[in-house]
């Protein structure tokens, strides 16, 4: 264990020490000399042998370095570029390159894209090497990979880059059964549409610089960065600042913090978002609703049932609810965890005094003995509520009036975890399309996030399964509490 950290720490000294006695020069440079002084010559050895043990060892021992909180940020890089280009030529060596790139990504903000580019190679090669079942799994991880990186450049604005990888992963999802293609399609689409609204940005832009004067190119900058890109304080930067009209004005109230807005800003910019989603594309449409939504329910949490304008913002709302919830509901977040992890970590985020769905009326295709569906409304979160009589049918949870809410709680029937499989399991909301639940059994608890607080009508469930599957209870949440801020979503798994 001694020896194992002077090889990691001891290094990193050794490297402290090259760089604090050489000659002044560029800090890049000075790291580079030191680097080299102190691996040079045992990577050029380890890279000529035809043995993997010497790259492998030699990259752990570069990742070890990295990773020593004594490391200099000039020297991260060196280190961690090194034990990627050692380990990746090596199957056993994945895991350690996929680190060396993730670390260094942590470290450099502004090389994130180029590690997970390599990070993508390694995915890559597993999947070009592998055969069978095997293939099937390293497509999946690496279509998930792939993703994940396309969603964060989408976060950024990096609308080509996302479009980009979006458009890679299309045809390696078409072979592949546990990927859903519905919504990478719609990714790619919203990508590859802000990317043709950014472009469209750029040259209204040198129009204006052109001319400043043109009212017609000017209004239509300022919506798309309203609405296309939801950047209100971007929008408020085009606009002509000797012009005070009303529309000028709802950009800047937009820009401010919705706690800060009175009651009257509400309800108008909820009304003008309302008027510009007619004016949008498909996405935009959906951006200008969702922020005409959130404006309208502020209103209302915060003003009393006498305001005068709660009618018309009521009336927007039910409108708005409409065309949201059916986007929400076509595209589920869905995770499935055992009864002892939801209740070790998730129980505290939904109380069950908050679920406002206990009063849904339950119907299936079959129930064993009194095991009936409208049971599960009863608040229980053990038990067995209600049960298929064999092992496949199905059950539907319906609300009339709606309930809103954004997050379904399902929880399975007792038994030990893993039994009463529910097999090729599908989950539909509202009448939408039917998603795939994997790992669904007897013991075990799922979270179904819309994103969003909308009506609910309908939960249908449907099971092709063993034995008898059922279910303890239903609940339908508004909210988790502030506290809770870990991801519903599990990521990726590294290469294994």
């Amino acid at each position: 264990m001694i020896t194992r950290w002077w090889n990691a720490a001891g290094a990193v000294w050794l490297l402290l020490a090259a760089v604090a006695h050489a000659a002044p020069a560029a800090p890049a440079a000075e790291a580079a000399k030191a680097f080299d002084v102190q691996y040079g010559g045992r990577i050029a050895a380890a890279t000529a042998s035809p043995e993997a043990a010497d790259d492998l060892a030699l990259a752990a021992e570069l990742l070890a370095a990295a990773t020593a909180s004594e490391t200099e940020p000039d020297l991260l890089p060196l280190l961690c570029r090194n034990a990627y280009d050692l380990a990746v030529k090596h199957v056993k060596g994945y895991r350690a390159a996929i680190k060396a790139m993730a670390l260094l990504a942590s470290k450099a903000p502004e090389q994130k894209n180029a590690c997970q580019d390599r990070i993508l190679d390694v995915y890559q090669n597993r999947y070009a090497k592998s055969r069978g079942a095997e293939k099937v799994k390293a497509g999946e991880a690496l279509v998930a990979a792939i993703v994940r990186f396309a969603d964060d450049r989408l976060e950024t604005k990096d609308f080509a880059g996302a479009a980009g990888l979006y458009r890679r992963a299309m045809p390696l999802a078409a072979n592949l059964r546990n990927v859903d293609r519905y919504e990478l399609r719609l990714k790619l689409d919203h990508a590859g549409t802000r990317q043709g609204f950014q472009n469209q940005a750029e040259k209204l832009k040198a129009a204006l610089r052109d001319n400043p004067n043109d009212k017609a190119a000017r209004d239509e900058l300022v919506r798309i960065y309203m609405v296309e890109f939801d950047a209100p304080a971007a929008a408020s930067k085009q606009l002509d600042l000797k012009i005070d009209d009303m529309a000028s004005r709802y950009v800047l109230l937009a820009g401010m913090s919705i706690e800060r807005l009175p009651a009257r800003a509400l309800a108008e910019l909820g009304h003008w978002y309302r008027g510009l989603a007619d004016k949008s594309s498909a996405q935009g449409r959906l951006i200008a609703l969702v922020r005409a939504k959130t404006y309208y329910e502020r209103y209302l949490e915060t003003n009393s049932a006498a305001s005068a304008g709660r009618a018309d913002v009521t009336a927007g709302l039910h409108e708005v609810d409409r065309v949201v919830a059916k986007a929400a509901t076509a595209v589920l977040k869905i995770l499935v965890l055992s009864d002892a992890r939801f209740n070790a970590r998730y129980a505290k985020d939904f109380p069950r005094s908050a679920n406002v769905g206990a009063g849904g009326e339950g119907y299936a295709s079959s129930h064993w003995g009194g095991r009936l569906p409208q049971n599960v409304f009863g608040g229980a979160r053990s038990g067995i509520a209600w049960s298929l009589l064999g092992p496949r049918g199905w059950f539907l949870a319906k609300w009339e009036p709606p309930v809103r809410g954004r997050y379904i709680l399902v929880i399975a029937r007792d038994g030990k975890g893993g039994t009463d499989s529910w097999g090729n399991a599908t989950v539909a909301v509202n009448g939408n399309r039917p998603m795939k639940i994997e790992g669904m059994s007897s013991g075990r608890t799922m979270i179904v996030d819309l994103g969003m607080v909308v009506p609910i009508t309908t939960v249908r469930l449907t099971i092709s399964g063993t034995t008898y599957p059922g279910l303890a209870g239903i609940e339908i949440h508004p909210s988790r509490r502030p506290a809770a801020r870990e991801s519903l979503t599990p990521p990726a798994s590294l290469v294994e």
